[in-house]
């Protein structure tokens, strides 16, 4: 991977990082609000290539289908599955933080 590849997820990091350390009202730490920044960051980059792969593929003949539409209905889409990843990654982050108080 180049740098100009890897450049887009550092800032994400650090978003889902800070969203994961500030946002909750209980008490986080850093290195369990880095693990589920993590995952979520890996999450996001894997799907955003494998959407990127699937419309520009053959396989996507999504326009045919729902015609104009198709832009609404892959944009709903791609929130639906952003707002899965991200969840996730706060439910790890809080897992992870119940996990560490439970054995102290």
């Amino acid at each position: 991977m180049r740098l100009s590849q890897g450049m887009p997820v550092l800032p994400r990091l650090f978003v889902f990082l800070g969203l994961y350390r500030w946002v909750p009202v209980s008490d986080v730490d850093w290195i369990e609000a880095f693990w589920g920044a993590i995952v979520a960051t890996l999450g996001w980059e894997v799907t955003t290539r494998l959407f990127v792969w699937y419309l520009t593929s053959d396989w996507a003949q999504y326009e045919v289908m729902y015609g104009s539409l198709a832009t609404i209905i892959i944009l709903m889409f791609w929130i639906y599955i952003g707002s899965i990843i991200t969840l996730f990654g706060a439910h790890l982050s809080a897992t992870i933080a119940e996990q560490r108080r439970s054995t102290d």
